[in-house]
């Protein structure tokens, strides 16, 4: 949806829940490859491509790479978030790197 800003901007409001939908499906045209995310913190952003390039210089390959790492979200299940975060302590548990 488009619609006039302020002056002559132009802002694109969306539907997030569907937008989410489309992602999880990527059955378009053309389905995405990129996947992006913001770390919000300089030593999650250095440790997870730490993590990718082990990962990646270990098996040689970007897709196997790209795999693995979708593997060991996939392990990471919500009771296995919930105690890494200790289910309820005001500080979670800092990050293993």
């Amino acid at each position: 949806m488009r619609l006039d800003g302020r002056g002559k901007e132009t802002i694109h409001v969306i539907l997030v829940d569907e937008e989410k939908k489309k992602r999880h499906l990527n059955n378009g045209p053309k389905p995405s490859t990129r996947f992006g995310m913001e770390c919000y913190n300089p030593e999650v952003y250095a440790g997870m491509h730490r993590e990718k390039d082990r990962i990646g210089d270990h098996v040689k390959d970007a897709g196997i790479t790209a795999h693995v790492i979708l593997h060991a979200l996939q392990e990471m299940t919500n009771e296995r978030v919930d105690a890494f975060l200790g289910q309820g302590e005001e500080e979670p548990a800092p990050p293993p790197f």
